[in-house]
């Protein structure tokens, strides 16, 4: 943020010089213009309620869900910077993001420990850099809480896991729940690669290279199949239809995976394409305006104001619905920042970019491409009870528009097989 106008905001009390806090996103900086200041709604979620099941017997899982609730309450109480900061640097998969997002909230600049012990892994730097996407580790946190919930399982579990990638999400999964017995689906090669390397020595998750809709299986034998973040790139309705083959009766399906808000028309999904991806950003973006530790080199400082700037302006045309204008912005965004996305992260907010321009790409793929068209969380429910599932818990652990709970975001979903 530009000086000039970090004091004015200062003085009139918007900014941490205040006592409280806006439920606003706040942005601020300077273009051809002059300065600017995006204000921009913030929906909070409630996933992770005292009403739900205590995690007896599984401390590791009893204090990611107190983590997790703390990241959904960014105007609560402060005061756990020093064990923020000691839980994110430690070795924990499922912990250290978890702090790091809420010491983020609170204005402290601690990046997880696998950003600095795992980002040498060659040639997969999103490996680590998906870790710094708001309720990434939350909703895995969701996902266990509704496998020892509703799995009834009472030795070690046995689960398939379709499109695991590199498998960052199985090592918090297993991690939170140390008896699972994983076969890990994954058909491109080069993700097959990173989860093979990433889970070498790791008991408990074997590797499957191949497609999960090619899976040759025995039908009705699996307890549980989970899906985080791959949902998207399946066609649902067969996909679905394929786990219901493949599950035992009252066996479960548990989905993780970001939904656009709802849309019924071309331009209608474009839109949502932006207000969704760009919400994750920005909500990093206005976490780190308010943080006082982050530094800027001569690379890693522009290339992060231009992110915010065009970002930010995007963001405000999608709210206000001009949606040709809104998709122009961040194409033009990509274009201009192309040729500076190889470069490697000198400071911690170089790691963030780094997340940014990934988040991007795949928004303008969104636009382009059938395959990266997502469906939104209700139509995904319908497709599932069409397959037959009964719908178990449906939970948005992070908000990317309006208040509905079934909009735009980060959705849990657990389903169950009918045993009849």
């Amino acid at each position: 943020m530009a000086p000039t106008v970090r004091r004015a905001l200062h003085a009139k009390g918007w900014t941490h010089a205040s006592q409280f806090l806006w439920p606003l996103h706040l942005l601020a900086g300077v273009n051809r213009q002059g300065a600017y200041l995006a204000l921009l709604p913030v929906h909070f979620t409630y996933a992770f309620g005292s009403g739900l099941q205590a995690s007896a017997g599984l401390p590791r899982l009893t204090e990611a869900v107190r983590l997790a609730r703390l990241a959904e309450a960014p105007l609560g109480a402060k005061g756990e910077a020093r064990h923020l900061k000691k839980t994110a640097a430690s070795s924990s998969w499922i912990l250290a993001p978890l702090a790091a997002e809420v010491a983020l909230q609170q204005g402290e600049l601690f990046l997880p420990s696998a950003l600095r012990w795992r980002a040498d892994i060659k040639a997969q730097p999103d490996i680590a850099f998906e870790l710094l996407q708001p309720a990434f580790a939350r909703q895995v946190v969701a996902m266990a809480q509704d496998i020892v919930t509703f799995s009834h399982a009472t030795a070690s579990l046995r689960l398939i896991d379709m499109g695991s990638g590199p498998g960052v999400h199985l090592l918090m999964l297993q991690e939170l729940l140390p008896d699972l017995s994983v076969l890990a689906v994954e058909p491109d090669a080069t993700a097959f690669a990173h989860l093979a390397e990433n889970t070498q020595g790791v008991e408990g998750i074997k590797g499957h290279h191949g497609g999960f809709m090619d899976l040759d299986l025995a039908p009705g034998l699996a307890p549980v199949i989970t899906c985080v973040g791959a949902a998207h790139h399946f066609n649902a309705a067969f996909m679905l239809q394929k786990c219901m083959l493949l599950l035992q009766a009252g066996g479960v399906l548990s989905v993780a995976d970001e939904f656009l808000p709802e849309f019924h028309s071309q331009e209608e999904r474009q839109l949502a394409q932006v207000r969704h991806h760009c919400a994750y950003i920005v909500s990093i973006m206005a976490s780190l305006e308010r943080s006082a530790g982050v530094g800027m080199d001569e690379g890693d400082g522009p290339f992060y104001e231009v992110f915010q700037q065009g970002l930010a302006l995007a963001s405000i045309d999608a709210e206000h619905g001009h949606s040709a204008q809104a998709v122009k912005g961040c194409r033009d965004l990509l274009a201009r920042l192309r040729q500076q996305s190889s470069k490697q992260p000198t400071q911690p907010i170089g790691c963030y970019t780094r997340f940014f321009w990934r988040e991007l790409q795949a928004m303008v793929a969104g636009f382009d491409h059938e395959a990266r068209r997502q469906t939104y969380a209700r139509r995904f429910a319908e497709l599932a009870g069409m397959a037959g599932f009964e719908l178990l818990r449906h939970r948005r652990v992070f908000a990317t528009a309006d208040a509905d709970e079934w909009s735009g975001g980060t959705h849990v979903f657990t389903f169950r097989k009918p045993h009849h």
